[in-house]
């Protein structure tokens, strides 16, 4: 039962995070600054998931946080995010979210790799041929429409930022390991963490401060709404949901079947009529993701 139900949360999560990534393009389109971007998506969640926290046990609900080893995670967890999601953002405005999605939901395969190489999880056989078809479910993608002339550029955006959420999954799931911790408290914690990263890079660049400030006012206004809503849906839903799902069913399942977001992500633009998906590109998503649920089952 635990199983299912951490199976269907995380559904629930590939869905928002599908939803999440074409909210976000939108946001980035103008010139958005990305790590502006990360301190605006923070401000959607992470003051509603901190007063849940106070609601339900107190002040004294963040007490185990401060523990050096769980700070250190938290703190590692969030710079890679913060990595990651700069990369993606970036990625975004530069190419379709049909092509970069499905390159950085191989996420599982970085935490797996991380697992064996730590010797926690053996190499089994479902690990070698959930990689094979990772990788031809890549190649398809990103070979776009043009034959199989590889787009360099937009496999290594993705891979930089699957590496990045991938590691980041894993000290979570480490975190898990401490007694006291739960999932709204961490989702949290380590969203205020992203936004202040953000926020720090921002305004220490005389740049990054200049450049936003030359935008026009309804590009801005309009970046912000999106970029909102994107850390309303994809981080304090999403997230949170996610977090929940692997503390009551661990790692295994609930990261998989989040990784089908792509999949969500391409029909959202079908649907909009925002994307167009070649049927050999339409392929690669569905291995891709095939791929990534074989590994760590």
């Amino acid at each position: 039962m635990q199983e299912i139900l951490a199976a269907l949360l995380a559904l629930v999560a590939a869905v928002s995070w599908g939803t999440n990534s074409h909210l976000l393009k939108r946001g980035m389109k103008g010139g958005q600054d990305v790590y502006l971007a990360l301190f605006i998506r923070s401000l959607a969640a992470f003051p509603f998931l901190f007063l849940l926290v106070i609601l339900i046990s107190g002040p004294s609900g963040f007490s185990v946080y401060f523990a050096p080893d769980i700070l250190f995670l938290l703190f590692m967890s969030s710079a890679l995010i913060v990595v990651g999601d700069t990369i993606f953002m970036y990625s975004l405005d530069r190419y379709t979210v049909s092509l970069i999605l499905p390159i950085t939901s191989i996420y599982p395969l970085v935490t797996a790799v991380i697992l064996i190489l730590t010797g926690e999880e053996k190499i089994r056989m479902n690990v070698i041929i959930g990689t094979t078809v990772i990788i031809v479910g890549v190649s398809l993608v990103t070979s776009g429409r043009s034959g199989f002339k590889f787009q360099k550029r937009p496999l290594i955006l993705g891979l930089s930022s699957a590496l990045c959420w991938g590691t980041s999954i894993y000290f979570i799931r480490k975190i898990f390991a401490f007694d006291g911790t739960d999932a709204i408290a961490i989702t949290g914690i380590r969203l205020f963490l992203i936004g202040m990263m953000g926020l720090l890079v921002f305004v220490t660049s005389r740049k990054r401060r200049e450049s936003q400030r030359q935008r026009p006012r309804e590009a801005i206004i309009n970046s912000i709404k999106y970029i909102f809503l994107s850390g309303l849906i994809g981080w304090t839903i999403g997230a949170t949901i996610f977090f929940f799902a692997i503390q009551i069913g661990g790692a295994a399942i609930p990261t998989p079947v989040s990784s089908t977001n792509p999949i969500i992500a391409t029909l959202i633009g079908l649907g909009l009529g925002i994307e167009e998906v070649s049927r050999k590109q339409f392929s690669g998503i569905v291995m891709s993701v095939l791929g990534t649920i074989i590994i760590v089952l």
